[in-house]
């Protein structure tokens, strides 16, 4: 399954259908004369001039509407500014929005304020503002209730805490991996670490899956050892180990590339800061973390640590032939 949705969400970046267009990373427009079923936008923006049939909803972006929204148009992290109408519900989370077109539906913003630049906006349901600002909403333009749920600026209070822990959380993360991946240069020599980072190198689709299959076959065993015992500390230490020295090496061979002119712990803590800083990228490099924990891991067992490219094959192919003479 994990196999899938990261192959679907990779894929996703440039297939668009006809009716249905899904993005990551790369803007939607629905031009004048155009018609969509759904518009899904992830770390991008989406402009409708034309038609979206259904729900146009982003996630990291701002969405403009100068077209019509047949459905809802549905914003987190980002902001809403719609010219045309909406026949739908909009919403938005963690932004702001500005309405110079009607809203059939609700108009709803959580951390984030409701701005109506025009006097003749209708808004046919309930305008409701969750620690946000209200600013050119008349009574006799809404249909519903006009409700305001604490304080803008206890809003910006907590969306700013929330930025800060975020940030922090974000330094320490960044902090604990180095160190790790420090000490893992240390223990581990560096004959042992560009075994494991050719293993990398060569067989990147192999690692991949062989990452798969020790995960799930870790979880399996850690889900059984729960269930026998209090906590599963074991397992998660062995999880750990082989994270930690199948990143090491890896970061050691793109280090060794990348970084030609530093010395092999300065290199492999380079490559390894780039990585890192990738991976604390919204979205993108949430996908880029997947990818890379799964090949780490692989090229750490397939290697034996970084006993040999082939460790692991070789022993497969060992118990093969051993059992065939038993036999």
């Amino acid at each position: 399954m994990l196999v899938l949705i990261v192959l679907a969400l990779l894929a996703a970046g440039t297939a668009q259908a006809d009716d249905n267009r899904f993005m990551i990373a790369e803007s939607i427009y629905v031009g004048p004369d155009e018609t969509l079923d759904r518009a899904t936008c992830v770390a991008c923006s989406i402009r409708v001039d034309g038609v979206v049939k259904d729900t146009a909803f982003l996630f990291l972006g701002k969405l403009v509407n100068h077209g019509t929204i047949e459905g809802d148009a549905i914003v987190i992290a980002g902001s809403l500014e719609s010219e045309g109408p909406v026949n739908g519900n909009s919403v938005v989370v963690a932004g702001n929005m500005n309405l110079r077109g009607d809203v059939r539906g609700d108009a709803i913003t959580v951390l984030g304020g409701i701005r109506v630049s025009d006097p003749a906006v209708k808004i046919g349901g309930d305008v409701v503002t969750v620690l946000g600002r209200q600013s050119g909403i008349s009574a006799d333009a809404v249909g519903g209730t006009i409700d305001q749920i604490g304080s803008n600026r206890f809003g910006q209070m907590v969306l700013s805490g929330a930025i800060v822990a975020l940030l922090v959380a974000a330094i320490a993360i960044f902090a604990i991996l180095l160190t790790l991946n420090g000490v893992a240069f240390l223990i581990l020599d560096t004959k042992r670490l560009k075994t494991i980072a050719n293993t990398f190198t060569g067989n990147s689709p192999v690692c991949f899956l062989v990452g798969l299959g020790t995960c799930f076959a870790l979880g399996v065993v850690g889900l059984i050892v729960a269930m026998l015992l209090p906590v599963s500390l074991p397992i998660l230490l062995v999880y750990l180990v082989v994270t930690v020295v199948g990143y090491c090496g890896m970061t050691y061979g793109i280090g060794r590339n990348l970084f030609a002119g530093l010395r092999p712990l300065s290199a492999t803590q380079a490559a390894a800061a780039v990585i890192i800083f990738i991976q604390l990228v919204p979205v993108i490099g949430w996908l880029v973390m997947i990818v890379l924990w799964n090949v780490a891991i692989g090229a750490a067992v397939l290697s034996g640590f970084g006993t040999a490219t082939d460790w692991l094959t070789a022993r497969a192919e060992g118990r093969a032939l051993h059992g065939r003479q038993a036999t």
